[in-house]
């Protein structure tokens, strides 16, 4: 130990003293207005099983269970612990916590960059600019974003050391370089590259020829023998070595597209809210000329590609051997942290930044490589040297901007959930009572409130104490235990969020028509459509695709991206008296792998973009889909419906038989 010490100090210690103090101020007095933030969405079930654990003194419960989600992040969880026997239900010390790992991880791209180079101008300059890459709130402001921030900072720092062994021959570095790769494994799945990365790191960083270095690299095997086990681990607490993740794709399936490879490109520049932008600048003639270019840029990214290889190809024949080595182990770092979320790539949104933590570990190597095209070498003209200067500052200047301006949202949607809780506490709750809630607000530009139940979930147990809330969101998502289908009364309460007036509205007329329509369990069929008779399909309206008729029903070919449907415009309905929607039809060809059907309703002059269901079902050629519409709280939350659109399967032909609500 005493040794990186010296070396520190052989490298003005002045000057590193200053980095990491300027370093910690910097990030402070970003996240600073972030460190009171209300826990959102995700933060809730990350709290709420930390709460179990401490109370019932079971602190080391997560390295023998799963995480929610089907996914083993114990040190994580273990982290969630501390903050909660620190602070409780106040989000202070969860944010904090937050904070020090940041501050760690861009103190440790500064070491890994200083061990790869020797360049403490380098070093300083990627671990700035890192700081401030404007697309990491969902890792940072967000707490449920934690597992990326503890893998990369495990993971960067255990690189460093790593690097520092090879040098030093330093064993005690070695030793700790090996913990925290565990500890990095530990924390997200993003982690199980690390032996490549280290390998990379390890190989850059060696004057040898490049031989000579992968020969001696017999070191890196404890690497090796570290992900197996924790893959056998990981085996006997999930029944997979991968979990939430198969290859990058989630545990149902592995969605690979030529599309997903632009991402690894795009995930770089992919630094602009523009759903938050256009809200606020959207008459603003720079703004759309910037979102064009933007769009230019994703549509014809390959393009793009093509001509950054041309141009990192012409940078790496006139530059230095060192930089030479630096700028592989940048493009090795971004291509080989893309691959555990490769097949995920689908799911990151390219004007919200939505799923943005997806390419968070990516950033490192995005930062290596603009940072090392930015910094002048000393052998540059003056001119030159100038001209790179004032692009580094500008970029720096640039991220700044958009990393407050990325920060609104978040702030928003923490400012929504308080608001929320706030009135609910006003509100008189009946004692065990079903809870259904109406328009809370999900998706604030990208950055998550309400999204999923496990935030009201949290906000209930934290105005009534009670720890198992029978709850529930208008959304798209079922809920088996839904009191819709429960043929009984419910005595369900609802609850609707204004947004205009920030309040809470308790609905007490309609939650009286709404018991009383669950009340009334009948098989009864409300309507049934026979498509062979003419009368009946005389009723529906053919949206947008082929139709002809058949002996035995209507037959319709549907397109892969198809919007088409079949609409019916005359029902007068409660969403609570109808429980189930049967559709029969059979598949004359199809190429699809999954077979979907499209519900969606509303009232005869709209149909609401919440008021839809996807329903997935087993493949057959001769279907029939029931729909349990009781279970979708969307569906028998809806006050008046008097209009359905209806879309059997998509990407294929088939003949509609008969379409029937009980």
């Amino acid at each position: 130990m005493p040794d990186i010490l010296r070396r520190v100090s052989n490298t003005p210690k002045k000057q590193w003293t200053l980095f990491t103090f300027g370093i910690i101020l910097l990030l402070l007095a970003l996240q600073l207005p972030g460190l009171q933030h209300a826990f959102l969405a995700d933060d809730f079930d990350w709290v709420t099983n930390a709460r179990h654990a401490v109370s019932s003194d079971n602190w080391f419960q997560p390295f023998t269970v799963e995480t929610g989600g089907h996914f083993y992040r114990p040190i994580v969880a273990l982290g969630f612990e501390i903050d909660y026997a620190i602070s409780g239900l106040h989000p202070l010390a969860y944010h904090i916590d937050q904070l020090a790992f940041h501050i760690l991880l861009v103190l440790g791209v500064a070491l890994l960059v200083w061990q790869l180079t020797k360049s403490r101008k380098l070093a300083f300059t990627v671990s700035l600019l890192f700081a401030v890459f404007p697309n990491q709130h969902e890792v940072v402001t967000w707490l449920a974003g934690r597992p990326d921030l503890y893998a990369a900072t495990f993971g960067v720092w255990s690189v460093g050391l790593c690097v520092y062994f090879v040098k030093s021959n330093r064993w005690w570095a070695y030793t700790i370089s090996i913990i925290l790769s565990a500890l990095a494994m530990l924390s997200k799945e993003i982690a199980f590259v690390l032996p490549v990365l280290i390998l990379a790191a390890c190989i850059a960083s060696s004057k040898e020829n490049l031989k000579k270095t992968a020969l001696r690299s017999a070191w890196a095997f404890p690497w090796v023998a570290l992900l197996g086990f924790v893959l056998l681990a990981r085996n006997h607490i999930l029944n997979t070595p991968l979990g939430g993740y198969v290859s990058g794709g989630q545990a149902q399936t592995t969605q690979f597209s030529f599309g997903n490879i632009s991402q690894i490109f795009l995930s770089g520049f992919n630094v602009f809210n523009w759903s938050y932008l256009s809200e606020i600048l959207n008459h603003n003639i720079w703004y759309r000329a910037a979102f064009s270019v933007w769009t230019f840029f994703t549509d014809y990214w390959l393009v793009f590609v093509l001509l950054a290889i041309a141009g990192l190809f012409w940078y790496g024949k006139r530059t230095s051997q060192t930089r030479k080595r630096f700028l592989l182990f940048s493009i090795t770092w971004i291509i080989v942290s893309f691959i555990p979320v490769f097949g995920l790539a689908d799911e990151i949104s390219l004007t919200r930044l939505v799923a943005s933590r997806l390419f968070f570990f990516a950033a490192i190597g995005y930062a290596l490589l603009f940072a090392l095209l930015l910094t002048p070498r000393k052998t540059y003209k003056s001119a030159s040297r100038k001209i790179l200067w004032s692009a580094y500052i500008m970029v720096v200047l640039i991220c700044l901007s958009l990393w407050k301006i990325n920060f609104i949202p978040w702030k928003t949607a923490a400012q929504d959930v308080s608001m929320v809780t706030q009135n609910l506490k006003t509100q008189q709750l009946q004692d065990n009572s079903p809870i259904l809630f109406k328009n809370l607000p999900q998706l604030v530009h990208g950055a998550y409130a309400f999204f999923g139940k496990h935030a009201v979930r949290g906000v209930v147990y934290e105005v009534t104490g009670n720890d198992n809330p029978n709850v529930f969101l208008n959304n798209d998502q079922p809920y088996t235990s839904s009191p819709a289908c429960s043929c009984s009364d419910p005595k369900l309460q609802i609850f609707q969020w204004s947004s205009q007036n920030e309040s809470l509205i308790k609905e007490t007329a309609f939650s009286k028509k709404w018991n009383a329509a669950a009340k009334s369990c009948t098989d009864t069929t409300i309507a049934r459509w026979d498509f062979s008779h003419a009368e009946d399909r005389a009723v529906w309206n053919v949206i947008d695709l082929n139709s002809a008729i058949g002996s035995d029903g209507l037959l319709l070919t549907i397109p892969k991206k198809s919007n088409g449907a079949l609409q019916y415009t005359g029902l007068s309905l409660l969403g609570a008296e109808a429980r189930n929607l049967t559709i029969t039809f059979e598949v004359v060809s199809t190429h699809q792998p999954v077979y979907t059907t499209n519900l969606a309703w509303g009232d005869a002059d709209s149909l609401p973009a919440n008021q839809q269901i996807a329903f997935s079902f087993s493949q057959n050629s001769d279907i029939r889909v029931s729909i349990p519409l009781c279970q979708y709280m969307n569906w028998a939350g809806t006050e008046n419906i008097s209009k359905l659109r209806i879309r059997p399967m998509s990407g294929a032909t088939i003949i509609l038989k008969t379409i029937a609500l009980q």
